[in-house]
């Protein structure tokens, strides 16, 4: 903080000891700068705005199935290339005079390379308006070459939206033919490999150690569907041997066999009856046929172990019964015991070839995958291409892009620049620094002797005493100086503010003066 007071006061002390040649800077300063802002070339400005209109009737029709217009996504980019392309400047050139004054081809591009920095294109949020801009010296050829950039663009911009649905529909069609390609390739690769592989390649969606699982788990419920049906048949070959003499194959295959043939009938019976009426021959003999059979059984008799008959009159239809679900128990049983076997054998082939099966499984999911994706590729390409020629249809037959133009350029009658109200500001602040810095350095380089640490740092004597206050000078001249000083400074304030004053009130002081002088 000590630091900076000493420094605030050496600063005031230069200004103060160094007053008129700061000023003397300053006014040269405040000349120079002041001369070079009013008499630097005014800019004209001229502008053209564009709306990009692109809706239809087939607009909500089509939505969805067209592809959105590049032309509104990327018109700001568009716009910039197709403006700022040197046979699109060279166009300008020519029809606004500008190579009036162009001798060597090196004058001409470095025209060309100004007039594309002067271009600007601004789009608004939507993307649906755009501006275009040009800054010059002449507002009349200002406003002639926003007048062509404009043509330029509407020309340009429909036509390049064109060509590049053409362009992109060639690019889609090629990249189709090498997928396709590709695809009967893979296509190729995927059939031979099923051809030679075809008994250890998974199912879909299921490994080998998956159909291990699965298979483990159909044993174990095929295991406890033949427990039970091995149970099921223990038990009725115990009823019937309480029952009565144990019955021969031979015996329970016939009996199995009426069964099914009296249930045959009766079913033919019931259904015949429905349509029929019993004196219809069909009814007739189905009834003789079934009365047949029921003697036969009738007559049928069987010994049991202890020498006493049993006759199927007295219990036969429950004994029937029983030898019927007998026989089916014991297919069961077979059928059960057939399965378990089935199980286990693919259980041990699974067992034997696992590592084939994995390898053969993993270079198939390659394969596949392989096959998946250049597929979902190539059907992506398709539809790309059916979108854009249906898009393409629609703006043939519904011209659905054009442009209305909101703002045509107009003369600039102001100038858009340069602020010479700011530049003025800038060049009083930049005076009173010049001053400053001028009065600082001549204090620098005259130092005097104003203190006891100044007189310390040049002689090395023991300081001795100080006088607190000297008059060397006329007060009434310091007076008059002062005066004078404050005069000065205001005639360069008011100098400032005079030029402040007209360009406020919009006056031309570089016109004036140059007509005054000449």
């Amino acid at each position: 903080m000590d630091e900076l007071i000493v420094q605030l006061t050496f600063c005031l002390q230069a200004i103060q000891r160094y007053r008129w040649p700061m000023f003397g800077i300053m006014a040269a300063v405040s000349l120079i700068a002041c001369t070079g802002v009013l008499f630097k070339p005014d800019k004209f400005e001229a502008r053209a705005t564009l709306r990009l209109s692109s809706e239809s009737m087939l607009g909500p029709i089509m939505d969805g199935l067209v592809t959105k217009d590049k032309m509104t996504q990327e018109m700001a980019k568009l716009m910039k290339r197709s403006l700022v392309a040197r046979p699109n400047l060279e166009r300008v050139i020519r029809e606004t005079d500008l190579n009036l004054e162009v001798r060597t081809k090196l004058d001409e591009q470095k025209l060309l390379e100004t007039l594309a920095k002067k271009i600007a294109v601004k789009t608004g949020r939507e993307g649906k308006l755009y501006t275009i801009t040009y800054t010059g010296g002449d507002p009349k050829q200002v406003k002639e070459v926003v007048d062509v950039l404009m043509k330029i663009f509407i020309e340009k911009s429909v036509g390049a939206t064109s060509e590049d649905s053409i362009m992109s529909r060639r690019f889609l069609d090629l990249r189709i033919k090498e997928y396709e390609v590709k695809l009967e390739s893979a296509e190729s690769r995927l059939k031979e490999f099923k051809r030679e592989n075809f008994s250890s390649i998974p199912a879909e969606g299921q490994s080998v150690f998956a159909r291990m699982n699965t298979t483990k788990q159909d044993l174990t419920t095929a295991q406890l569907e033949l427990r039970e049906a091995e149970k099921r048949r223990d038990a009725l070959q115990i009823q019937l041997e309480k029952t009565g003499a144990p019955v021969s194959p031979a015996e329970q295959a016939r009996l199995i066999a009426e069964a099914d043939e009296i249930k045959k009938i009766e079913s033919d019976l019931i259904d015949l009856t429905t349509r029929f009426t019993d004196r219809h021959p069909h009814v007739v003999v189905l009834r003789e046929k079934l009365e047949v059979f029921q003697r036969r059984q009738n007559q049928s008799q069987r010994v049991t172990p202890n020498g006493t008959g049993y006759s199927l009159k007295d219990g036969g239809q429950a004994y029937r019964d029983m030898v019927v679900e007998l026989g089916k128990a014991e297919a069961d049983v077979a059928a059960f015991s057939e399965r378990v076997e089935s199980y286990i054998s693919l259980i041990n082939n699974l067992k034997i070839g696992i590592d084939k099966m994995t390898a053969v499984e993993a270079e198939f999911s390659k394969v596949n995958r392989d096959y998946e994706i250049i597929k979902n590729l190539y059907s992506a390409l398709v539809q790309r291409r059916e979108s854009a020629e249906l898009t393409d249809e629609v703006k043939s037959s519904t011209a659905n892009i054009r442009f209305e133009i909101v703002e045509p350029p107009v003369l600039p009658v102001l100038p858009a620049g340069p602020s010479r109200l700011i530049l003025l500001i800038a060049s009083m602040v930049l005076a009173i620094g010049a001053g400053v810095a001028g009065a600082v350095a001549l204090r620098i380089l005259n130092a005097p002797v104003s203190s006891v640490k100044d007189l310390a740092e040049i002689a090395p004597y023991p300081v001795l005493g100080i006088v607190s206050s000297t008059i060397s000078k006329n007060p009434l001249k310091t007076r008059r100086d002062l005066v004078a000083y404050a005069a000065a400074c205001g005639l360069l304030l008011a100098f400032y503010g005079g030029l402040i004053f007209a360009q406020v009130q919009q006056f031309d002081l570089a016109q004036y003066l140059v007509g005054m002088f000449s």
